[in-house]
């Protein structure tokens, strides 16, 4: 293997293992997500699915265009003015589930999920 002089390499790797050292989880310490991380999104994907489609309703496929139409709402509107904000501050449970599912992804690093046909894969299991 060659060694690699890319100094932006050299410092992330530098960052990551004086955090890991320090005490904190690698994955996190190297900013990548993790497969809880990664469940953690899931989770609040489909907290959000169940609160739009309080009496079971809506097809998979439905329940993930409101959740896409959701998710870009509070994106674009609600996540700019509020993203600093405690998730206890949360007026409604599904503007919670929305807060959770975007702190998730930029605090861990989680590849994030904005259309119908990825959100319909994950609900749909």
């Amino acid at each position: 293997m060659e060694a690699v002089d890319d100094p932006e390499l050299q410092e992330w790797l530098r960052g990551g293992l004086e955090a890991w050292r320090a005490g904190e989880d690698l994955d996190r310490a190297l900013g990548l997500s993790g497969p809880q991380a990664t469940k953690a999104r899931d989770a609040a994907i489909r907290r959000c699915a169940d609160l739009l489609d309080r009496h079971g309703a809506l097809s998979t496929w439905a329940k993930a265009g409101h959740v896409e139409a959701a998710m870009k709402h509070y994106e674009s509107i609600v996540w700019p003015r509020r993203h600093s904000l405690p998730k206890r501050l949360a007026d409604t449970p599904l503007k919670a589930a929305l807060h959770e599912w975007m702190t998730m992804e930029t605090a861990n690093g989680v590849r994030p999920i904005r259309v119908q046909r990825a959100l319909y894969e994950i609900l749909r299991f």
